[in-house]
């Protein structure tokens, strides 16, 4: 068994575990010994099937994230194309106005009313230069706007083709696997949370409430799954921070508790107080097991009932 497989079947087990704990202490009512993909929800008694569990990362790798859970290929594949693409695409293009050193940023330049496609590099010490491609340009005006050395009226940068609301739908998915690696099927197996699975299966549609996220510059320490037990937007919390490896970004996600839907988002909250000091529960700076630990699980209930 090589590295990837111990730790699919590390995952695997865990969970199965945390589904017949929670059978056992009458918190759920599910089939046991058996796996859920968090997304579709299909059983599993196997890793490998016709359609396989994979390893999943929340938030995607190229934003910091790591491999901590299980979903379906199908439905890691079909995420991964459709909806957290256009987060990352998103990301990185929040970082090309900010110049920043040791990047590559394409953009367009325009000279003497023609339009050039060139790309920006900025080294290590912020020193800029721009450098053409035949490959994306017309030869003939290449050729005569450079030999000319005409001046540049005007540099574009270039972003990425983008659905603003896959982007969102990204983020949704992140914190939705942050809750299930943190809480396993505590929470997930709710009615409340079959919209979450809906909207990651239907991007194409607007199902969940708008304004369920914000960014916050907290320390690291908030980052994780927390119970927020401000007044009218009592909810669960996923707190990540997405990395390009040029910037950091924390956005805190408001999730559904059990039999209480997210009346009022956490955006507009902001909004209407313009400063809010979010309460969050466990202290951000405890660690608490809440896939085996009985009594940390009663605790969480006793707060949020």
């Amino acid at each position: 068994m090589n590295k990837q497989e111990s730790k699919r079947a590390g995952i695997f087990n865990k969970y199965i575990k945390n589904l017949n704990f929670l059978n056992k202490y009458g918190f759920i009512q599910s089939r046991k010994n058996v796996y859920l993909c968090p997304i579709c929800l299909n059983h599993y008694t196997e890793i490998n099937t016709e359609n396989p569990l994979t390893l999943e990362d929340a938030p995607p790798k190229s934003l910091g994230g790591k491999a901590k859970t299980l979903t379906c290929k199908k439905c890691n594949n079909e995420c991964g194309y459709k909806i957290d693409s256009h987060l990352v695409k998103r990301m990185r293009d929040l970082d090309k106005p900010k110049l920043l050193p040791d990047s590559s940023i394409p953009v367009e330049i325009k000279i003497d009313d023609e339009i050039i496609r060139a790309e920006m590099t900025i080294d290590t010490e912020g020193n800029q230069k721009l450098t053409t491609n035949l490959k994306n340009n017309n030869p003939n005006i290449l050729h005569d706007r450079m030999k000319e050395g005409k001046k540049i009226e005007e540099i574009t940068i270039l972003k990425e083709k983008i659905k603003p609301d896959n982007l969102e739908y990204a983020l949704l998915k992140t914190a939705y696997l942050m809750i299930f690696e943190k809480f396993g099927y505590l929470f997930i197996l709710d009615k409340s949370y079959d919209i979450i699975r809906e909207q990651l299966k239907k991007p194409n549609q607007r199902i969940y409430p708008n304004g369920f996220w914000i960014t916050q510059n907290l320390p690291k320490s908030y980052c994780g799954c927390f119970l927020l037990k401000n007044k009218d937007i009592k909810s669960l919390t996923s707190n990540f921070i997405l990395d390009t490896g040029k910037s950091k970004t924390m956005f805190i996600v408001q999730l559904p508790l059990p039999n209480l839907p997210i009346t009022i988002s956490i955006s507009k909250k902001l909004e209407q107080e313009r400063i809010m000091n979010l309460e969050f529960y466990p202290n951000p700076n405890t660690e608490r097991d809440y896939l085996y630990n009985l009594d940390n699980i009663k605790e969480l209930k006793a707060n949020i009932e």
